[in-house]
C-alpha cells in the first residue's frame, strides 16, 4: 500500500451535474475530526507515502487545516487535495497560509475554458471563482493539476483548457 484516498465529506459549495457522489451544499459534512485523526494515524502505520483528500469540497470542512498539518507536518507525507478551488477568495485564502509547498499539491476540477462551457456543468459563477483560485494557488507556489470531466460539450475545448491552465501559472 503506497497511498490512501480519504473521502472527507459529501458537502460542497457547488452542486455539479456530473458529481460522482452527488455532493452539494446540503451534503453530509463527514466524520468528526477525532475520527479522521484516528483514521489518518491508522493509514500512516500501513506505510503509505501519499494521501489524497477528496469529497465533496474538502475546504468546506473547518478542520481541514488541522488534518493537512497532521498528514504533512506531523507525518511528513505528501498530500494531494482534490478541490474546485472556488473558495480561495477573501478571508478563506488564509487557509493556504503556512502549507508546505513541497508536501501539499492540488488537483483542481474545471470543465471548460470559459464560463459558457464550464458553468452549465458546475454552476453559475463557478468558472471565474475556480480561475481565481487556480491563479491564487499558482501565485503561492503550489503544484497544481487540472481534472476535467470530458463531455460532448467540452471535448473540442480541451486544448483551450490546457492553454488556460498555462496562462494561470499551472506548471
Amino acid at each position: 500500500l503506497r497511498e490512501a484516498w480519504l473521502h472527507t465529506n459529501n458537502s460542497c459549495n457547488l452542486a455539479c451535474s456530473h458529481c460522482l457522489v452527488s455532493s452539494s451544499p446540503k451534503g453530509e459534512p463527514g466524520l468528526p475530526t477525532a475520527t479522521w485523526r484516528r483514521l489518518i494515524e491508522e493509514v500512516i502505520t500501513l506505510g503509505i507515502d501519499r494521501c489524497y483528500i477528496t469529497g465533496g469540497e474538502p475546504f468546506v470542512r473547518p478542520d481541514l487545516p488541522e488534518l493537512i498539518r497532521l498528514i504533512t507536518e506531523t507525518h511528513r507525507i505528501e498530500l494531494i487535495i482534490l478541490t474546485n478551488a472556488t473558495l480561495f477568495a477573501g478571508p478563506r485564502k488564509t487557509l493556504l497560509d503556512g502549507l508546505n509547498r513541497t508536501k501539499v499539491r492540488f488537483q483542481v476540477s474545471l470543465d471548460g475554458s470559459t464560463p459558457a462551457i464550464n458553468d452549465p456543468i458546475r454552476g453559475k459563477g463557478s468558472f471565474l471563482a475556480a480561475l481565481a483560485g487556480l491563479k491564487e494557488l499558482s501565485r503561492r507556489g503550489f503544484d497544481v493539476t487540472l481534472t476535467t470531466v470530458v463531455t460532448g460539450g467540452n471535448l473540442a475545448d480541451l486544448p483551450n483548457l490546457v492553454r488556460l491552465a498555462s496562462s494561470a501559472g499551472v506548471r
